[in-house]
């Protein structure tokens, strides 16, 4: 609508354009033609600016007085030429060629001042009367085009005298209606074929024209590209599919040797004609036929039709088995071309397969089985004789039906009629064959002579089943025959089925199993919660649905009904199946989803052998379980859910998130508190997915003097980088693990937490099965820690331990020492920062005995050089330096302890001086006896060394803590020096022996 509304403007415009210059109405009239041909043509590709003067736009020329003479416009993507372009009156030259133009208007022909007209390259298809008006015509040009028709007027132009009219369509007829001055002057030399290549459907016969009747014409027909001999006639009548052609000669056009027709593809379509005939007759006489063939899609497309689908094909297949048909139509013996048909498992009697004689098909003719005749009957026996009869559809036209009656499947002898009479309960039918149909034996359905006595027992059972459920909606009314009830089923006098889906019953006769001929039991979509304990009697019970109903088991008796087809127990609250399951193997329909079975239960079915097996989904398995722990714990499937199952596969979830890499039966929960869940598959069911239902854990209060003991080590070391947070449950406390089942603390890992403090409250833990305390400062550990004999793990590592201390830990030896208890990496031991100054140019080095350990070896060094033959626990020393010592122990082979440096100076420290002066020795010089006295000092420890420093006693008789005996009675006379340890600091005295 935009396009047409800009071009409408643009109309206006050049209107008033041309009107603003004076021009003159004819003009005008000129550029309304022209504009009309390039809105008509909205793909052309006319580089015309309507907004400027016509002498601006391509392929335009004007005279002088602007009217237009030349319309030059080759391949501009023009396909429709207007009305109006007959209004260019002063047109002289319509150059069009290399255009999609097919039609051209009859106005052209007041386009009196033409003399050329170029159609070349265009579709255009004839030239018509209007063409007579062009009496100035002197060059026109068609060549490569589709015309096929002149007009006899064109004859009237004598002023034609160039041109080319050459690759066209035109017949001899054609090319005479032009002036023969014209055609001896141009080219017309060669035509294509006449007429467009066609297929032609005929029936059996069709007459060809080859529409070239001109004086002097000589025809040849073709066929299949070979000559018919004497078939030199316009016409040509078949009679055979074939590609038919007509050659045409005429010697009054010296430069066209020939003139060819169309070819003509010629299909008889009779023979398809009549096969498709003979199928619908089919249809029409089987209105309750089920073909759906419908008349409006094609032969091809119907069910069980095999065709081409090309209408010179006959019908090769015809496959009709088992589609409700009775009749055969005559018309069917028109199937002549037929290779396979199959007529089986229909209605049809042998006078109606009379009808197929006449035809033979190359691959398959079937016509049996047929469905057996007329329909089950029952008849009550009460003494007097029963007549039985061939049902009437069965006739015998040809006389040659043999009839055959059996009673409960064997021969009755001489019993050869169309009818027979009998006064014995069973079950009857008659067969009937015929030597024409050698392969088919019909076959009467079932006439059940039945016992009256078992009718009314089946029937009182069944209206039971009213009378004891009164809220049902089973609709019976029981004045009415049983043959009646609502969804109760009958054969040969006896209850055959019952579907009872859907009435509100819970609950059916304890007596059901004397029904014992029926074959399909559906009571789905009711509320049963239990179901008679007997059924071991409904051995012809095939069918049994009791889908969503309250069931919670099924009763064993259903396991030995080893006949059944089809099993429904889908949607009850079943969690159990008999390992006897396993002996349906006639199921070829088994139902359980929707029940809490697992997989112990559903790899007890053989279903190899059931094509329809449903077993997914199930409900939660097992119960729902609430466990409380104050710290790790594991939690498990329930043992209810396939505890003997070792093909399943598990995952664990909390909160309903996957924990990735749980996939084992257990899991071990540390103080993540919350809803967990498992779900379970096993390859051999795939379809499956089980989830258990929630296991929900909740936090629970740690032993008391556990947590006792932890918030002492906190409190105890008051510069801890612990992050325990003492309102929230123990097991949450960064690097602590509590048993779940015990409430006992058994895993503590403080490692580098800035520990100096081991108190003894950790030495109650006596569940501690694994203790980091690693890169930490504590130089002590608890005595009573070696108790504990749960220990499986430590590491001291990277303290100021030494051997002494370590050997406090004690680890089973059965979980190996090596591996479990880390001790390497000790910092440095002994005192921080300690001094010791020279005395008269001497002083004692002593390990202290706390330090020292079984098994130690001792090593001395000065200024970090090693000193020879220092490998006591003390050290002799006359120079000033820094000493420190190495201690290590077979005991501990991967470690070497070193300790704090000690600083040896000249000057004596204040703290010395104290204890200097606060102790007496006497008498000095002595002969044996040396009294040692202080009078606020309490002595710990004195030693006697020899002047180089050696270790003559460590022994002294105590008198109190404030005085001390030395005896060096037996020492030879000499130097002695005297080391007395206090509790203020130490002291080196010199003593001389007499």
């Amino acid at each position: 609508m935009k396009l047409f509304k800009e071009i409408y403007i643009k109309i206006i415009f050049l209107i008033f354009f041309i009107s603003f210059q004076s021009f003159s109405q004819s003009t005008i009239t000129d550029s309304l033609a022209l504009v009309e041909l390039f809105n008509q043509n909205q793909n052309n590709t006319l580089e015309w600016d309507l907004n400027k003067s016509l002498e601006n736009w391509e392929g335009v020329i004007l005279d002088g007085s602007r009217r237009v003479t030349t319309l030059n416009i080759p391949q501009k993507n023009i396909t429709i030429i207007p009305i109006n372009l007959g209004d260019l009156s002063e047109l002289k030259q319509l150059l069009i060629n290399r255009n999609e133009i097919r039609n051209l208007p009859s106005s052209l022909g007041k386009l009196t001042s033409l003399t050329r007209i170029h159609l070349a390259d265009t579709k255009i298809e004839s030239i018509d009367d209007f063409f007579i008006s062009f009496n100035n015509l002197n060059r026109f040009d068609c060549q490569n085009s589709e015309i096929s028709y002149i007009s006899p007027n064109v004859k009237n132009l004598n002023s034609l005298n160039i041109g080319n009219i050459s690759n066209n369509r035109l017949s001899y007829s054609s090319l005479n209606n032009f002036p023969e001055s014209f055609l001896n002057k141009i080219s017309y030399s060669p035509q294509r074929n006449t007429q467009n290549d066609t297929t032609i459907f005929f029936d059996n016969n069709y007459t060809i024209d080859s529409k070239d009747s001109l004086t002097n014409n000589n025809h040849q027909w073709y066929k299949n590209k070979i000559m018919l001999p004497n078939e030199n006639n316009r016409y040509l009548t078949i009679y055979t599919n074939g590609d038919y052609q007509c050659v045409i000669t005429n010697s009054d056009f010296s430069s066209l040797t020939e003139v060819k027709t169309a070819n003509f593809s010629m299909v008889n379509s009779a023979p398809f004609k009549s096969d498709s005939l003979a199928l619908e007759s089919l249809s029409n006489n089987n209105p309750s036929n089920n073909l759906n063939w419908s008349p409006t899609i094609r032969v091809k497309d119907w069910t069980g039709v095999t065709h081409t689908g090309f209408l010179g094909d006959q019908v090769t297949k015809v496959d009709i088995d088992n589609q409700n048909l009775s009749e055969l139509p005559t018309a069917l013996q028109n199937l002549t071309g037929l290779d396979t048909l199959i007529l089986s498992n229909n209605r049809f009697v042998f006078d109606k397969l009379y009808a197929t004689q006449g035809l033979s098909p190359t691959n398959i003719f079937t016509y049996s089985p047929q469905a057996n005749l007329g329909t089950e009957k029952s008849i009550g026996y009460t003494g007097t004789p029963v007549n039985l009869e061939v049902d009437l559809a069965v006739t015998d036209t040809s006389g040659n039906n043999i009839y055959q009656w059996y009673k409960d499947g064997q021969i009755i002898s001489g019993a050869n009629q169309r009818t027979y009479s009998t006064t014995e309960i069973g079950t009857y039918h008659c067969e009937i064959t015929n030597s024409d149909f050698p392969i088919l034996t019909l076959r009467q359905n079932n006439i059940f002579i039945f016992d009256q006595a078992l009718f009314d027992q089946d029937s009182t059972i069944v209206r039971s089943i009213y009378e004891n459920n009164p809220s049902n909606t089973l609709g019976w009314s029981l004045s009415d025959p049983i043959s009646q009830w609502n969804g109760v089923n009958l054969r040969g006098g006896r209850v055959n089925s019952l579907h009872l889906s859907n009435t509100n019953l819970n609950s059916l006769p304890d007596n059901i199993q004397l029904l014992n001929k029926l074959d399909s039991i559906d009571i789905s979509y009711n509320t049963f919660s239990a179901l008679p304990t007997l059924w071991s009697n409904l051995t012809e019970l095939v069918y049994l649905d009791v889908s969503h109903n309250q069931l919670t088991s099924l009763v064993d008796e259903v396991y030995i009904l080893t006949q059944l087809l089809h099993l429904d127990i889908s949607s009850n609250q079943i969690d159990f199946l008999n390992s006897i399951v396993g002996q349906l193997s006639q199921l070829d329909y088994l139902n359980v989803s929707n029940n809490n079975f697992t997989f112990d239960d559903l790899l007890k079915i053989n279903k190899d052998n059931i094509s329809n097996f449903t077993y997914s989904p199930q409900g939660a398995a097992g119960p729902e379980q609430f466990i409380a722990t104050a710290g790790i714990i594991d939690i498990s499937v329930d043992p209810s859910v396939d505890p003997l199952v070792s093909s399943n596969q598990y995952q664990w979830f909390y909160e309903r998130n996957q924990l990735v890499g749980e996939t084992s039966r257990t899991y071990t929960v540390d103080n993540q508190f919350g809803v967990y869940h498992v779900t379970i598959m096993n390859s051999e069911l795939p379809s499956l997915l089980l989830r258990t239902s929630d296991i929900n854990v909740s936090p629970d209060q740690v032993f008391t003097n556990d947590s006792l003991a932890l918030i002492t080590l906190m409190n105890e070391n008051s510069d801890n980088t612990l992050s325990w947070n003492t309102s929230e449950p123990v097991g949450t406390w960064e690097g602590i693990k509590v048993d779940g089942y015990s409430s006992r603390v058994f895993y503590i890992d403080v490692w580098s937490k800035n520990i100096t403090n081991f108190p003894s409250s950790i030495s109650t833990l006596d569940s501690l099965k694994e203790i980091n305390f690693g890169s930490n400062d504590i130089e002590s550990i608890d005595e009573d820690f070696y108790t504990n004999d749960q220990l499986e793990y430590a590491n001291f590592s990277n303290n100021h331990l030494p051997f002494s201390e370590l050997d406090k830990v004690n680890i089973d030896p059965s979980n190996g020492n090596g591996q479990n208890f880390v001790y390497q990496n000790q910092k440095a031991i002994g005192v921080e920062n300690s001094t010791v100054t020279l005395e008269n140019g001497v002083n004692y080095l002593i390990i202290p005995d706390n330090l020292k350990a079984a098994d130690d070896q001792y090593q001395w060094y000065r200024n970090g050089n090693l000193i020879n033959n220092a490998s006591n626990d003390s050290l002799w020393v006359n120079n000033i330096g820094e000493y420190n010592y190495t201690i290590k122990n077979s005991r501990y082979p991967n470690e070497l302890l070193t300790s704090f440096s000690i600083t040896v100076d000249g000057e004596v420290t204040s703290t010395n001086d104290a204890v200097k002066n606060n102790i007496k020795i006497y008498p000095n010089p002595t002969d044996g006896v040396l009294i040692i006295k202080s009078n606020n000092l309490s002595i710990e420890g004195i030693q006697v060394r020899d002047i180089q420093g050696k270790l003559l006693d460590n022994h002294l008789s105590s008198i109190n803590s404030f005085e001390k005996q030395v005896n060096i009675e037996n020492y030879p006379s000499g130097v002695y020096m005297i080391s007395i340890h206090t509790d203020k600091g130490s002291s080196v005295f010199r003593v001389i022996k007499k």
